[in-house]
């Protein structure tokens, strides 16, 4: 037997414990990147004090809604001089928590926790719905919640899970649509 023909006969009896051996690997490293997304949003959702600087208008606008006043002003020649540059689902999802418990921004932060969770897991379906394959559906969910921007704007009182949540939402529906409707 040559060289290369033994070489030929490890790697196939290997290659099997290679791939295994990787998957577990992956699972290990997001499983921690799991780890550190729920630290990051634990102590997130903890702080009483704003973390970004869109955070304070969002609350403000829920404050209006709840207090029964237009988020939009049509005159700015008077304070408060603040805009509201966002349709006004975001605030609106926040005002029964700003009207039942006061100012706070740990209400936002738990939407947006809340939609990125729902965004991970939009994304798993689509890939299930088009490999069927359950593994690769829960890495990419996993591997989607290990991105530093996610980790970093996931605990965020910001608009953008909600975006993120209702457009993969719609990737989905859009995956799962039969294809005889689509007519595109």
């Amino acid at each position: 037997m040559t060289t290369k023909q033994q070489a030929k006969k490890w790697g196939a009896l290997i290659e099997p414990f290679l791939e295994d051996g990787a998957k577990i690997m992956l699972l290990m490293f997001l499983s921690l990147a799991m780890l550190l997304f729920l630290i990051h949003t634990a102590l997130a959702l903890s702080h009483r004090y704003p973390l970004d600087y869109g955070e304070a208008p969002l609350v403000d606008q829920a404050m209006r809604l709840a207090a029964g006043q237009s988020i939009y002003r049509p005159d700015l020649s008077s304070p408060p001089y603040t805009i509201s540059n966002y349709p006004p689902l975001y605030p609106l999802s926040m005002t029964p928590f700003v009207r039942l418990f006061g100012p706070n921004f740990w209400a936002g932060r738990a939407i947006s926790l809340l939609c990125t969770l729902a965004s991970g897991a939009f994304l798993a379906l689509i890939v299930y719905t088009y490999s069927q394959d359950r593994t690769a559906a829960v890495i990419t969910g996993m591997l989607f919640l290990a991105i530093p921007y996610v980790v970093g704007g996931s605990p965020l009182a910001r608009v953008d899970m909600l975006a993120l949540a209702l457009s993969t939402a719609g990737l989905y529906v859009l995956a799962r649509w039969p294809t005889i409707r689509r007519g595109m």
